[in-house]
């Protein structure tokens, strides 16, 4: 059969990414044309990567790249910097993804490492991955209480780390890790017994004339409270430095945002500040804020877009103190699931410190999610209601995660209309001074101006008193949850004119039935100069009904003296009520005053102790596991999780129920680290109705391996990636595996036989098994015996190709001692103990040519991935393989070991596994080599011979998700790729260069058991390219432009890539600034200019610069649409394909991307216009230049052949010798037709000669 060859007419690609969003302003500018060296206001960044692809560098250094493909399939691929390139995932039920290197799982356990530094999902939503920041902004916290200039010397003392900004009110430093240097850092930090913990510095956002009467704000005024003398910091977007209602009250500002003045570009600190205390002089008072006598201090913490950093907030927490500061309002936060983290810890601290009130927007995430640091215990934190005292919908509830009551309290924030910066159009404005928003964050505002107003009727009051007098003065919404609004809604009116204040929460939080009674006093502040009489009542019916005596209070009245306090009990009976959420408020009434105080518990079901025992495949405590509990039966979307290591055992307090149990195994050489055994346990339905114990025993545990049917070579393992995936009945579900390259290692993987099956929702398992022939091949020889020596060898080592014999010298464990008397110069020095970089070095030392690990115990695990730097070829051979290995070597005389090497070829299978409700007893694939298909891939070079990083990604029927770990190979090379076909989709995926330079992606595709398929990587020039499938890669509207485009492609089909690319556009001549898609107002002749930039390492010098102009001319489409337009536009109502010309090149290039000099070459530059259109496809004219010295000077092509209908215009050009070079070609084309349709291209090194 012949091969289907996966090769196109020129370099233009089937999947691309689309660049095409919103119709924009269009003011015109002079045009500069591109500029290679900075980019110009009006240009804009082609995506540095393509749509839906994100690449990651973790704080460890590691790399994960996580792209979505047009059919919504997502490619997970990890990329280690070093170490054993093993990776542990874990999907949460909400979706986020972990991906955890191996060796920082008791790191994240004993809390040094935040687990949000390998949260994926939320360091792309952060704006964390590699186009949004070279660095990983974080929080190093020290023991102790250390000084500023011990935080700052500290710091800099950790590799890759900018000046450090100190954290005073934590003992930490706030500073940014270049990813560049992460693996470094990360290897200091976890030697530094200084450092406490790192946390990921997470971004905070902002939390978006008749709400200050109905808050009760003008009672104050008329008491002469207006918040003079107070002062009232704002932390957010800064402020309208000109805007009439803030003209007086600003005493101080100051940005905490690189690049940016105080000066608001965003609009929302503005509305935030004016709302405390605008003057309303530009609205004649009708908008005036809640304490317009205040002074504001304005700390600009999140930049123009609205977000900023954790630490920026702590910082700019600290200044306003030390501005003199009373109160301080933050309508900002990010979701948590935690009770505390570093802000809410520094809100807390300071809090406690200082006296001063924080003032926080609970979050604009709806139901039962919290903001930070709204969660802090001192903060008042807000809710928000609409002007019928309801809560907006919008609005965060609680509880907090350890079941304590936020918010506290609730404030008017929906429609607020408030004060408009400048130029912004946050919200919806109502005039040129005003806009109105909805948000948490506008109800913050209300509370912190009345916060001002008490602090000037009470200046002795601290941050407590404040808090407690404002929540039980509120209004109680009695229909509405405590959850939901607090207390209540805030009443000024009732703030100022109460004379007696009472403790704003008594707060029981999670209770059990075990805890029988319990008690909490709630003391009431008389503030006046006569005693008040307080008669006493109870309500808890602002939740789940209470049952009669399950909570009481000592008292039916309390008299409370002047000037002083009293105090009442407020009891609870566990053991009453039925188990859920409980709340209402003690009453307090006396003349025209009514003190109300929250009542707060959650009362949890009856706990069951789960305890998982945990035994590796020796019986013993493993190195480290990981366990997972998951709810079956319940809404919950989180999972109980536990990590030991070197412990056996790990109980859980869970409610009756049905659970699902996922257990990892993890046996680690003790000295080394390396992962010797990884095996699994899912127990996928598990009825919780008592106490219960189960064990995961490893010793059960049966091997994930494959066996390919009719395959007579050899193969090793490459890779595999194991997944569990439990998921409910209502969708929610978790995902836990790992992800890891088996090159060069001999670890053990397998899973323990299920003795449950899901009932609830579905279970499945599966595995993708990566097998290789192996990079060497051995021969003993030890006198006339002969037989055959398995090896595996580290990825990055620089290899060789034939055979090589040796005189094998044993040196027993390699230490110094073992080489005395001992000449082993040019010999293959075998060394019986575990693997370690400084034998090899030391064998390299003594004259050796080469090393040979062979373990002399199965406890000692061979792993010898990523050692380039190995002075000499590194072999393992692997314990269960090697016996007649160990026993020459036990001779201690010299015997002879033939390795033949296998550079340039290599045959991989790729082999699934899937199961479903349980896991098997047995894990053994058998397949038949006709089950496959067989895919040759010829990778080419970029230059010289370069190492590859190469991932294949599979999804089943159905599946949408795919993980893998890069392996490492070379270039030039073939490999003869077996693919598994029944029900598989696939995706290649594949880099040149460690360095610098694109990386390509193929089209997921299925494949034809028993066919042939053949596939070129890199076969140059790489240029950009359109998507010839689409009938809308170059296409309009009739008022929109849209270009359907990829940075980089290749001369094979389906290959499309990202490469760093700026674009700009122009309409008659004149340059369109800083927009993604092109206003249309009418016929015009329209150009697009793009410099890609595919390659910047000296390693990889071809494709060093792109140049491409698209000129075109377009008017308005009649009606009705093509195919592929609604890919690109939102209902269109026309759309026709444009008239650009594509342009590709089909040259007979080596492995190298090389063309022999002194020699006539031809090849074809190849036209075509984008599928859908209809207009006359003919080139009028072709012109081909060519250049020695890098586009300095050019010279026409000795022949060009014009295909004017064809599309395919033969070059020939005659290469002069070598020495007459740089040793490259560029290439400098123009193509055009007769209606005015020109295209221009430059590529700098097309290919090299040689």
């Amino acid at each position: 059969m012949s091969p289907v060859r996966l090769r196109r007419r020129f370099g233009l690609c089937a999947v691309a990414a689309v660049i095409t969003v919103a119709v924009l302003p269009v003011p015109a500018t002079a045009d500069p044309g591109p500029d290679p060296s900075a980019t110009d206001p009006g240009d804009v960044a082609w995506p540095a990567s393509l749509p839906d692809t994100a690449d990651v560098t973790l704080v460890t250094g590691d790399r994960v790249e996580v792209r979505t493909n047009a059919d919504g399939r997502t490619a997970v691929t990890v990329t280690p910097v070093n170490g054993s390139g093993v990776f542990h995932t874990r999907t949460d039920p909400d979706g986020e993804l972990y991906v955890y290197p191996a060796d920082v799982g008791r790191h994240v356990a004993d809390g040094l490492l935040d687990p949000e530094l390998f949260n994926v999902t939320g360091l792309v939503r952060d704006g964390y991955d590699d186009a949004g920041t070279d660095s990983v902004p974080v929080i190093v916290d020290y023991r102790g209480e250390p000084s500023v200039k011990t935080l700052t010397a500290r710091t800099a003392e950790l590799p890759g780390t900018e000046p450090a900004a100190p954290l005073t009110s934590l003992g930490a430093s706030a500073t940014r890790v270049e990813k560049d240097d992460a693996a470094d850092f990360y290897e200091t930090l976890t030697d530094d017994s200084r450092v406490e913990r790192v946390w990921l510095d997470r971004k905070i956002r902002i939390r978006l004339d008749d709400s200050v009467p109905l808050i009760g704000a003008p009672v104050a005024w008329e008491s002469g409270l207006d918040g003079t003398g107070v002062t009232v910091a704002v932390l957010d977007t800064g402020y309208d430095v000109n805007h009439p209602d803030l003209a007086d009250a600003v005493v101080g500002a100051k940005s905490f945002i690189e690049g940016e003045t105080v000066q608001d570009g965003n609009g929302h600190g503005t509305h935030v500040a004016g709302t405390v205390a605008g003057s309303g002089a530009a609205s004649d008072g009708t908008h005036t804020g809640v304490a317009p006598g205040a002074d504001l201090l304005i700390g600009k913490v999140l930049d123009d877009t609205g977000s900023g950093l954790l630490s920026g907030a702590v910082v700019g927490a600290e200044w306003a103190i030390a501005q003199g500061a009373d109160v301080i309002s933050m309508s900002l936060g990010a979701k948590t699931a935690h009770a505390s983290d570093p802000i809410s810890e520094a809100v807390d601290a300071l809090s406690e410190e200082t006296g001063v009130l924080f003032v926080i927007a609970a979050g604009n995430e709806g139901q039962n999610i919290l903001g930070s640091p709204g969660v802090a215990s001192r903060a008042l934190t807000v809710g928000a209601t609409d002007d019928h005292d309801v809560v907006a919908d919008f609005s965060s509830r609680g509880p907090r995660a350890d079941g304590v009551l936020k918010p506290e309290i609730s404030a008017p924030g929906v429609g607020i209309v408030a004060p408009r910066a400048a130029g912004t159009a946050m919200g919806t404005p109502v005039d040129e001074y005003y806009t109105s928003a909805n948000g948490t964050s506008m109800a913050t505002p209300h509370v912190a101006g009345a916060a001002a107003i008490l602090a000037q009727q009470h200046p002795e009051w601290r941050a407590g008193e404040l808090k407690d007098a404002l929540v039980s003065t509120s209004r109680t919404l009695w229909d509405q949850s405590l959850h939901d609004v607090g207390s209540g809604r805030l009443d000024v009116a009732a703030a100022v004119t109460a004379q007696v204040h009472a403790t704003g929460v008594a707060e029981f939080g999670t209770v059990t039935v075990d805890d029988g009674t319990r008690e909490e006093t709630v003391t009431y502040t008389n503030s006046g100069d006569t005693d008040v009489t307080l008669d006493l009542s109870l309500d808890m019916g602002r939740d789940l009904e209470v049952l009669p005596g399950a909570v009481s209070v000592s008292a039916e009245s309390v008299t409370v003296p002047a000037g002083g306090t009293a105090e009442v009990v407020v009891g609870l009976d566990a053991t009453l009520d039925e188990y859920g959420v409980y709340g209402g408020n003690l009453v307090a009434t006396g003349g025209d005053s009514v003190i109300s105080t929250a009542i707060h518990y959650v009362k949890e079901v009856p706990r069951q102790a789960v305890t998982v025992e945990v035994l590796n495949r020796r019986g013993e405590a493993p190195t480290e596991a990981e366990i997972i509990l998951f709810e079956l039966t319940g809404k919950a979307r989180v999972a109980a999780q536990a990590q030991l290591f070197d412990g056996s055992a790990h109980t859980f307090q869970v409610p009756a129920g049905d659970y699902a149990v996922a257990v990892r195994i993890v046996q680690k050489d003790q000295i080394f680290g390396f992962g010797q055994d990884t095996d699994y346990y899912f127990e996928p339905e598990v009825p919780v109705t008592g106490d219960l114990t189960l064990t995961a025993d490893a010793r059960e545990a049966v091997d994930i391996s494959a066996r390919v049917e009719g395959e007579r070579r050899r193969l090793q393992g490459e890779s595999i990636v194991v997944l569990g995936h439990r998921e409910r009945e209502d969708g929610v579900g978790v995902t836990f595996g790992h992800i890891a390259s088996t090159a060069g290692s001999d670890a053990v993987y397998g899973a323990i036989p299920s003795r449950t099956t899901a009932v609830h929702g579905t279970f499945s398992f599966s595995a993708d098994i990566g097998l290789a022939t192996p990079t060497y091949t051995g021969e003993l020889r030890v006198g006339r015996e002969r037989s055959t020596l398995p090896l595996v060898t580290d990825q990055l080592m620089d290899r060789f190709d034939g055979k090589r014999q040796y005189i094998a010298m044993p040196v027993g464990a390699g230490e110094d001692a073992d080489y005395e008397g001992t000449d082993v110069t040019g010999a293959l020095v075998v060394i019986t103990a575990g693997f370690d970089m400084a034998k090899v070095d030391r064998a390299a030392a003594n004259g050796a040519s080469a090393v040979m690990f062979a373990r002399d115990d199965d406890a000692a695990p061979l792993d010898l991935l990523y050692l380039g730097a190995a002075k000499i070829p590194v072999l393992g051979a692997p314990y269960g393989t090697s016996a007649a290995l160990r026993e020459a070597a036990a001779t201690g005389r010299p015997f002879g070991v033939t390795v033949e090497g296998h550079l340039d070829e290599s045959v991989g299978y790729l082999v699934p596994l899937d199961v479903s409700g349980a896991v098997p007893s047995d894990l053994t694939v058998e397949v038949d080599r006709r089950d496959f298909a067989e895919l040759e891939n010829d990778v080419r070079a970029s230059g010289d011979s370069q190492v590859t990083v190469e991932a294949l990604h599979t999804w089943r029927d159905g599946q949408t998700d795919s993980y893998q770990v890069t392996t490492f190979g070379y270039a030039p090379s073939e490999r003869s790729e077996h693919l598994y076909a029944a029900g598989m989709t696939y995706q290649q995926y594949l880099g040149t260069t460690l360095s610098a330079g694109p990386s390509l992606y193929d089209v997921p595709r299925g494949y034809r058991a028993g066919h042939e398929y053949e596939s070129d990587w890199f076969h140059g020039p790489l240029v950009p390219g359109g998507d010839p499938a689409s009938a809308c890669a170059f296409c309009r509207t009739d008022d929109t432009i849209g270009f359907d485009v990829v940075p980089v492609t290749d001369g094979d089909t389906g290959h499309f890539g990202s490469a760093p690319t700026s674009v700009t556009y122009h309409r008659d001549g004149v340059q369109v600034p800083g927009v993604e898609s092109l206003a249309v107002p009418g016929t015009a002749e329209y150009r697009v200019d793009a410099v890609t930039v595919p390659y910047t390492s000296p390693a990889a010098p071809l494709w060093t610069r792109i140049d491409t102009s698209w000129t075109f001319v377009s008017g308005a489409p009649g009606t009705g649409t093509i195919d592929g337009c609604g890919e690109v536009f939102e209902d269109p109502a026309g759309c026709a394909a444009l008239p650009v010309i594509l342009t590709g090149f089909d040259m007979d290039l080596d492995a190298h991307n090389s063309a022999r000099a002194d020699k006539r070459f031809r090849f074809d530059l190849l036209t075509d216009r984008a599928a859908g259109f209809t207009g006359d496809p003919d080139v009028a004219g072709v012109s081909v230049e060519v250049s020695y010295d890098d586009g300095e000077t050019w010279v026409g092509a000795d022949k060009v052949k014009h295909d004017r209908r064809g599309g395919e215009h033969a070059v020939t050009v005659a290469h002069p010798d070598v020495s007459a070079t740089n040793g490259f070609v560029s290439l400098r084309i123009a193509v055009w037709d007769d209606a005015g349709n020109r295209t221009e291209q430059t590529v700098i090194r097309a290919y090299a000669l040689r």
